[in-house]
């Protein structure tokens, strides 16, 4: 039976990133809440509610039939840590040249969960595996052949 932060972390992902709920933004993160290692607009976090639906409002602009699914979870207490796959049509500029492709992206968040909130979130996702889904050169390439 998964712990409450579990299910916490588990809504979370299914609402607000599959169903769009912007309301479950509002309920799961607290106000005082940190999302870490999101990297929009060259900020490194996202601070409460409000900025997080407008990264999700961002992120949603730039890939089309957007869909995480978890594929792992760990739990231990108010710590929870997640392994998914996010799948999408890129419909944006922001990431890479190819507009219309399918992109395939795997991630892991830990979250910290209290009273039924998340309170941290820290993100890792292969960014640079969907940039060269994309066509994007990395940088590291670039640099080289140059």
């Amino acid at each position: 039976m998964p712990s409450d932060s579990e299910a916490v972390v588990r809504r979370w992902f299914a609402e607000v990133w599959n169903d769009a709920k912007v309301e479950t933004i509002h309920e799961l993160f607290a106000t005082n809440a940190v999302a870490y290692g999101l990297a929009e607009g060259g900020a490194d976090d996202v601070h409460g509610p409000q900025e997080f639906e407008k990264f999700v409002e961002a992120f949603r602009g730039q890939i089309q039939d957007f869909r995480i699914d978890v594929d792992d979870v760990v739990a231990d207490g108010e710590k929870v840590a997640a392994r998914w796959t996010a799948r999408g049509k890129y419909i944006g500029t922001l990431f890479g040249p190819g507009k219309g492709q399918k992109v395939c992206v795997t991630g892991m968040t830990f979250a910290e969960v209290v009273d039924g909130q998340i309170v941290k979130g820290w993100n890792n996702w292969d960014i640079m595996g969907m940039a060269q889904q994309l066509g994007a050169k990395p940088p590291m390439v670039t640099m080289l052949l140059d």
